[in-house]
């Protein structure tokens, strides 16, 4: 029932808007009633996914953002997101990411600062821990 409407006509501070035949009322209204049509979708409708992009012969996806990583049988797999498709659980070798390095800069980045974080609140907790030990002595 609502939609884009097309503006058909500016009248003052109100709009005479193109109404579908089965709608019955009045077709003017003024610009306190109207929104912006939104580009985004609403919850639950689904964007057509895009194709892949062709390089040398080989279909490549472009990668939104590297989610997670792990060894697995002694090779390194990385878990993404790609950008414009569906959620995807599964894992990619790491030689299958040579396209984005930036991303994989950018996720080594992010690893590096939450293990410092880790280690330094681990750091903490053993100063505090000995400090501790060192009064009951």
């Amino acid at each position: 029932m609502y939609g884009p409407y097309p503006i058909i006509d500016i009248k003052g501070h109100s709009y005479h808007l193109k109404l579908p035949p089965h709608m019955r009322m009045l077709d003017v209204f003024h610009a306190d009633h109207l929104q912006k049509a939104s580009t985004r979708p609403l919850p639950g409708q689904i964007k057509p996914e895009e194709p892949p992009i062709e390089v040398n012969g080989h279909p490549e996806w472009l990668v939104q953002e590297i989610l997670n990583s792990r060894l697995f049988h002694g090779r390194l797999q990385y878990k993404a997101s790609w950008l414009a498709h569906n959620p995807d659980p599964a894992w990619y070798n790491a030689r299958g990411f040579i396209g984005a390095p930036h991303k994989l800069k950018a996720y080594e980045a992010e690893e590096d600062l939450e293990v410092t974080e880790k280690n330094d609140k681990a750091a903490l907790k053993t100063r505090v821990v000995q400090k501790s030990a060192r009064r009951r002595l």
